[in-house]
């Protein structure tokens, strides 16, 4: 629908001042009261339909599509998935995508010394475009996105729209240079001269211990033991001799007990990891547990985690997010099972 000039400029108006009201130091102190506000701020800006802008003069011929995420508890791969789905809605309509999730208060990033000022998307991946958010909250045609979810984790078990996927993360979600850096570093580090390896994806802290409504059930830890344990003989029957065990995890007891069964079969990657969660959720935990730098390291390890998945050559892993996100990586492994134990209730 063609919006009038006026509007647009009062919709850019509107979105400047939000831009500026969001680094407010009050806004975003720790009392009950102002975090509400700025949740409710970001409500109302993001969690709506899609808002038609101008900004100023530049780039008169070209149409910018700001992708931000107002799901502050929406870990890495979460915010991965909503980005491809908006980046893909960009291209079809002829935009020019560009993420910003500096000016959206999020899982990583909270507080008065970052919120405004660090796009946390930054860190880890390129803008599809090379075009900076400075320049397009300075141009004449913006559209921002309405803040809704598009993906479904459905999407693991459908192999072609899994590839259609991967060509969106291939073409326009490549890594920063410093995240690329350290995710080929630690990758190198890790493998060592195995030539095959099997990666298993494990859920658990606040999955497995407040079983969220309408989630996917992961699996324990002794089921993937024995998941494991069979695929591995039957992929070795057909010609697939897995060398070591990659496991990916946020849970330090999961690991520990994959360790002691398999023991020097088991690689891993250099992460925080958490031992018990309790009845708090990660978000939870890492707000009242880490600074933005501890925040940012969460952030660097997940992603690593996630790229050192999709380098395997084969999957073992529950419906979850990360496993969403190696597979839209990887594109295609050469074997592969899903757990499907329905959802929590």
């Amino acid at each position: 629908m063609e919006k009038s000039m006026l509007s647009k400029k009062i919709t850019g108006w509107i979105i400047k001042l939000y831009n500026h009201v969001i680094t407010w130091k009050i806004l975003n102190s720790d009392l009950w009261f102002f975090r509400k506000c700025k949740n409710f701020l970001v409500y109302l800006v993001c969690n709506s339909k899609e808002l038609y802008a101008c900004f100023g003069k530049l780039n008169e011929d070209k149409t910018f599509y700001v992708i931000r995420d107002p799901h502050r508890k929406a870990g890495l791969f979460a915010v991965h998935s909503f980005v491809v789905g908006h980046i893909k809605n960009a291209i079809e309509r002829g935009m020019i995508p560009i993420i910003d999730m500096q000016y959206y208060p999020n899982m990583y990033y909270t507080d008065k010394e970052t919120i405004g000022k660090i796009n946390w998307w930054e860190y880890c991946f390129k803008q599809p475009f090379p075009y900076t958010l400075d320049e397009v909250y300075k141009s004449k045609n913006v559209v921002l996105c309405n803040g809704m979810y598009d993906g479904q984790l459905s999407e693991i078990s459908d192999a072609e729209k899994i590839m259609e996927n991967h060509k969106i993360v291939s073409e326009y979600m490549q890594l920063s240079p410093r995240a690329e850096k350290l995710c080929r570093g630690e990758w190198k580090r890790i493998k060592g001269d195995a030539k095959k390896i099997l990666g298993v994806k494990c859920r658990g802290t606040d999955y497995t211990g407040l079983k969220p409504f309408g989630h996917s059930i992961c699996p324990s830890a002794q089921m993937t033991i024995d998941k494991i344990e069979e695929l591995m003989q039957q992929w070795g029957e057909k010609g697939f001799h897995y060398e070591r065990i990659f496991v990916a995890t946020e849970d330090e007891e999961i690991l520990q007990i994959l360790k002691e069964h398999f023991q020097e079969l088991v690689i891993y990657n250099a992460s925080y990891r958490f031992k018990d969660t309790g009845d708090k959720g990660l978000f939870d935990v890492m707000q009242k547990e880490h600074d933005s730098q501890g925040r940012y390291e969460q952030l660097m390890d997940y992603l690593i985690t996630t790229y050192c998945l999709a380098e395997c050559d084969a999957l073992i892993a529950p419906i979850v997010n990360g496993t969403l996100g190696a597979l839209r990586m990887k594109g295609k492994y050469e074997n592969s099972y899903i757990f499907k134990l329905g959802n929590y209730e």
